[in-house]
């Protein structure tokens, strides 16, 4: 029992960080130990040694749960959330903590499978990769394939989009299936289909929240725009369900020469819904979006300069953003420099927060910048996030043009997929913006924000603060937890208690406390 207890909390390992001190010392100290800096993915902010274990992998296709114990008592909890995806702190386990008992429901009994790894040595040896695959038959036919690696973030945010994902009749098993290895699924739609039975089954599957897409009030516009009459009537009382079901919603708009007039209508029609977030989409003209007509640079900034006062005057009830359109950050740091929306990571975040896969397994940035940068179908995803060429041009090539001389380059970065779409090179400046940098020192951001990361507590829980904790969405879990701890040592505080958190709820940057969203609702008890 030892051994698989030590098998199951084995230390992550990476060749840059197993070698002598002296050999480290001399390249450099990594973030896995006492440095800031990460040799496997130069530039980024997070470690990537990997999990060198046998067991788990087999463990985990057999839906393994793991019993830990602790001075105060026993817990239990599925293997597949023991894991976090992060190199330097890989495990949730406590330093006063024990592994103690390890079980396997009943229905593993029915699978069968094995386990490969690819090593150096063929004797007993750490695996360079390792899978492990388990099956049930049945009547000569495959059942049920299982199958597991710890390559992949346990804990993403998966938007479940398109063209229309209510197309697919197994939507929902696509989001029970991701909800139970531990992410956040959300649906985007035109909500045409959203019948309260869609809805029940999109809840019952762990759906978080529904983005609906209106883009006019007027049956005349939004019709054409999304080729389907009635549709407009169709989405509004889809909304309507969504507020009786109590499911998140937020609505989402691009903005056109065609309906510039009615946005600041369509973001009040948003808050007296309940929307839980308005984002006004800025058009890139790729795909189908390349025949409409785009706003002219001047337009961008006057409705850029609407979109950042409505943000204040909806703050507490409604969050507003600019998507496709970073420059929306110049204007809120401009205009409102202690605004909320600065903590958050609204900066360009193709291929460096986000990524699309298409339905045949292939990566690009984002929806609208088409550049393939791998194939699922022959490599692993955390592969191509890791070393894709595109990822990484993203995430460490200097910005060209103006972008890469503006003050603003950290808070807006300009859009990565406009610039590719009309200028052919990821790295060239945003020709939306029209603003010249005044030639000043970068403004940094005022918080790092990595979301998806697993938090590690440096204070003090009580079991209600962590229960209510982990009742929201895992993909910004650790970046509310990270907040209220600061908030807390600030004040010269210890311990993260339930009475605490609803006093620092009035002073967490959307702190909704006007119309909480009904995850927060339902949280409360």
């Amino acid at each position: 029992m030892g051994t698989l207890g030590g098998n199951i909390c084995l230390d992550t390992r990476c060749l840059w960080y197993n070698q002598s001190l002296s050999w480290r010392k001399g390249c450099g100290f990594c973030i896995k130990k006492d440095g800031d800096l990460c040799h496997v993915a130069p530039g980024g902010d997070e470690c990537w040694a990997a999990f060198s274990g046998d067991t788990p992998a087999a463990l985990l296709c057999l839906d393994a749960e793991i019993e830990i114990a602790a001075a105060s008592g026993l817990r239990r909890m599925p293997l597949h959330d023991f894991y976090t995806g992060i190199g330097d702190a890989y495990r949730k386990l406590e330093r006063n903590e024990l592994v103690t008992r390890v079980f396997l429901p009943r229905s593993a009994a029915g699978y069968r499978g094995t386990y490969q790894k690819l090593r150096v040595r063929g004797s007993i040896d750490y695996p360079l990769a390792g899978i492990a695959v388990a099956l049930r038959r049945s009547n000569g036919h495959v059942e049920d394939l299982r199958v597991a690696i710890t390559a992949v973030n346990p804990a993403p945010l998966v938007i479940l989009s398109g063209g229309e994902p209510l197309l697919r009749h197994d939507l929902t098993q696509i989001a029970a299936y991701a909800t139970q290895r531990g992410a956040t699924v959300v649906v985007g739609t035109n909500g045409t289909l959203l019948s309260d039975e869609r809805i029940a089954a999109l809840m019952g599957a762990g759906v978080r929240g529904v983005a609906v897409s209106i883009d006019s009030l007027r049956p005349s516009y939004h019709d054409n725009f999304r080729h389907g009459k009635g549709s407009l009537e169709d989405t509004i009382a889809a909304v309507g369900r969504l507020r009786a079901a109590r499911l998140d919603f937020i609505i989402q708009t691009t903005a056109t020469k065609g309906n510039r007039a009615e946005l600041e209508r369509l973001a009040q029609w948003s808050a007296e819904q309940g929307a839980v977030a308005f984002n006004c989409y800025f058009l890139v003209a790729t795909g189908r979006g390349a025949s409409l007509s785009d706003l002219a640079p001047a337009d961008y900034e006057t409705v850029l300069a609407d979109l950042a006062r409505w943000q204040r005057e909806y703050r507490g009830t409604m969050m507003v953003r600019a998507k496709c359109a970073p420059h929306f950050m110049r204007h809120v740091h401009a205009a409102d420099p202690a605004s909320p929306i600065l903590n958050y990571e609204t900066r360009c975040p193709c291929g460096t927060q986000y990524c699309r896969i298409t339905p045949d397994g292939k990566l690009t940035p984002c929806p609208y910048l088409p550049e393939v940068a791998g194939d699922l179908r022959a490599q692993s995803f955390g592969e191509i996030w890791r070393s894709a060429p595109l990822f990484r041009q993203l995430r460490e090539g200097k910005l060209g043009g103006k972008c890469g001389s503006c003050e603003y380059q950290k808070l807006c970065g300009g859009c990565r997929a406009r610039a590719f779409a009309l200028e052919g090179d990821v790295l060239a400046a945003d020709p939306s913006c029209v603003y010249e940098p005044a030639g000043t020192a970068v403004i940094e951001p005022q918080h790092e924000v990595s979301y998806g990361q697993e938090f590690t507590p440096a204070l003090t829980w009580s079991a209600a603060a962590r229960s209510r904790l982990d009742r929201i969405p895992s993909f910004v879990r650790g970046v509310v937890a990270k907040r209220v701890e600061d908030w807390a040592r600030e004040r010269g505080l210890h311990e993260i208690t339930p009475e605490l958190l609803t006093e620092i709820r009035g002073a967490m940057p959307i702190d909704f406390s006007k119309r909480k969203p009904f995850f927060v609702q339902n949280a409360d008890g």
